[in-house]
Parts: structure tokens; C-alpha cells; sequence
């Protein structure tokens, strides 16, 4: 590996911390918005907002940009597949069965391919806490 392949590599790897940083923070408060729907009483309950080691706003501005192009695509079936063994690989089956039932589905291919979008950001979140303890 040259030394140009390296650099690259931490850039890359270094800009999809930042994204999935930034994805669990838009998860996380869309889970917050759910929960205060079905459960009003917790509205009043305060919670420490997620920290991010992104320093400016303008690198938040900048990867909130990459990310918006990144997800503007369709999500295609494989890309969930993937990550739907990457969670039974990472969380075990029943990660995976939660998954599922957050869906209604028995199984992957009954999810509409119109929720792949939302399935994608619930798997990396739950990836992402797995990994992160």
C-alpha cells in the first residue's frame, strides 16, 4: 500500500465516522419526535443531546451535504440484505428479528421497498451502538 493509498484511506475512514456521526444524531432525534408522539408524558423529561467529536459547523454543514447525496438514491435490496447480515453478524438473530417486527414483516423481502431508506438508518443505528458499547 503506497503512502497515497493510506492517506486516503484515513481520509475515507475519517469522513464515515463523521457521516455515521451525524446519521445517529438525525436518528436519534427522530426516535425522540416517535417516542414524544406515543408517549406524551416524556416530553417534559430532559435528555443530554448526543456529543459529536466534529468541531465546526461548517464540517457539519459539509458532511449533512455528502449525506443528503449519499441517501437521495434508492436504497437497493442488496445494500439492506447486506447490512441486514451485518446486524445478525454484529447483534445476533434477534437483533435481526426486531428489525423485523419494528416492520411488520417475517421476513426481509416482505419490507415495501419504499422503507429500505428507513430500514438502512434503524440497522446503523443499532450497528453503530453495538459497536460503540
Amino acid at each position: 500500500m503506497t503512502k497515497k493509498d493510506t492517506i486516503r484511506d484515513a481520509f475515507q475512514q475519517d469522513q464515515n465516522r463523521r457521516i455515521i456521526e451525524i446519521i445517529a444524531e438525525l436518528v436519534a432525534d427522530q426516535v425522540a419526535d416517535r417516542l414524544a408522539e406515543r408517549f406524551p408524558n416524556l416530553a417534559n423529561v430532559a435528555v443530554a443531546p448526543p456529543t459529536t467529536t466534529t468541531d465546526s459547523l461548517q464540517e457539519k454543514a459539509d458532511v449533512a451535504a455528502e449525506i443528503e447525496a449519499a441517501t437521495s438514491t434508492a436504497v437497493s435490496p442488496d445494500d439492506v440484505r447486506q447490512m441486514f447480515i451485518e446486524l445478525g453478524e454484529v447483534c445476533g438473530r434477534d437483533a435481526q428479528v426486531d428489525v423485523l417486527a419494528e416492520f411488520n414483516a417475517k421476513k426481509l423481502s416482505d419490507i415495501e421497498p419504499e422503507q429500505h431508506g428507513l430500514v438502512v438508518e434503524v440497522v446503523g443505528n443499532m450497528l453503530m451502538e453495538a459497536r460503540n458499547g
